[in-house]
């Protein structure tokens, strides 16, 4: 069983002071409550949350046939608060100009894969990094998430992306000071929940796709400790199953993690959150939810899911269940 709502690895020293910008990365697995859990700590002052940064650049590579739509229901490129972002960072983007989407993306393919994870986790901050795609993907990282807290006025950049790659990256910018919030969830519920929509339009859910996130639930989670602890790096881990249990008391925690501690709270009281509207780039759908909200446990895959479903992907993860207290 676990034994409380968050197990937190000491940080090294240092308090985001000396310029650098704080960033709050969730890492994790899909479908594991991401989207809400930030937009819900997005509402207090000092923090943002973007969405999932790193889609922004596959989203706009489908300009204009499929634009990205921002949380506020325009899409990102006719949304005024982006406009400011990417204007910026970078003078705005586009072919001809210094940013192109489809450059970053392919940075992105080649140096953030999750084979890349272990060489990434592996190198020293400060490390000169001598793969020029790698060097110009981290600068329009680091330029991106200044512009989000310079338009934004926020301390605390939230990045909903979960992605190991990228988590690892934060590690190596001189000019970020990483926290690391690992969010846990039941494989089963996560697996479960990826897949509900295919089991609506086709009436079952495809094996050998379950099969292939059961094993890449374990690897990600993995992969998420092995990033914090490298340089011992500020790091809270968070099931899933605690925060929708209990959602103040959770997101309390996560802003004594980042010593960001405020008087105001969206919470109307333990279980009800009132949210805005919000500019995230991607994620959930949860993230076009706004006024009065009570904050519930998603347990559908007990019932949606087959006898022969929960056995694939219960086998599959559970050494890694055992270690989490499933």
């Amino acid at each position: 069983m676990r034994s409380g709502i968050v197990v937190q690895v000491p940080a090294s020293p240092g308090d985001g002071g000396g310029g650098r910008l704080k960033v709050l990365y969730i890492v994790g697995f899909d479908r594991s409550g991401s989207t809400i859990l930030a937009n819900i700590v997005g509402e207090v002052d000092g923090f943002v949350h973007p969405g999932e940064l790193r889609r922004l650049w596959e989203l706009e590579l489908r300009a204009p046939n499929r634009k990205a739509t921002c949380g506020c229901g325009k899409h990102v490129r006719d949304c005024p608060y982006w406009q400011a972002v990417l204007q910026s960072a970078f003078g705005g983007i586009g072919p001809g100009q210094a940013v192109d989407p489809a450059d970053v993306f392919r940075w992105q393919q080649r140096e953030l894969r999750e084979i890349h994870v272990p060489r990434l986790v592996a190198r020293r901050p400060g490390q000169t990094m001598t793969r020029d795609s790698l060097r110009r993907y981290a600068d329009v990282a680091t330029r991106l998430y200044r512009a989000v807290a310079e338009v934004s006025g926020a301390r605390v950049v939230i990045d909903s992306s979960k992605w190991p790659g990228d988590a690892a990256l934060l590690n190596l910018l001189p000019d970020v000071e990483p926290y690391f919030l690992h969010l846990v969830r039941d494989p089963r519920g996560a697996v479960n929940s990826r897949y509900r929509r295919m089991r609506r339009e086709r009436g079952r859910a495809s094996m050998l796709r379950m099969a292939y996130d059961a094993t890449r639930w374990t690897s990600i989670n993995l992969e998420a400790v092995a990033i914090g602890r490298r340089e011992q790096r500020p790091r809270l881990q968070l099931h899933y199953e605690d925060f929708v249990a209990r959602p103040r008391e959770t997101v309390d925690s996560i802003l004594r993690f980042v010593g960001e501690v405020s008087a105001q709270s969206p919470f109307l009281d333990d279980r009800t959150v009132t949210l805005s509207t919000n500019h995230t780039v991607s994620g959930n759908g949860s993230r076009f939810r706004t006024g009065e909200i009570e904050i519930s446990q998603d347990t559908g895959w007990r019932h949606e899911m087959s006898r022969t479903e929960r056995l694939l992907v219960t086998t599959l993860a559970y050494p890694a269940m055992r270690y989490y207290g499933y």
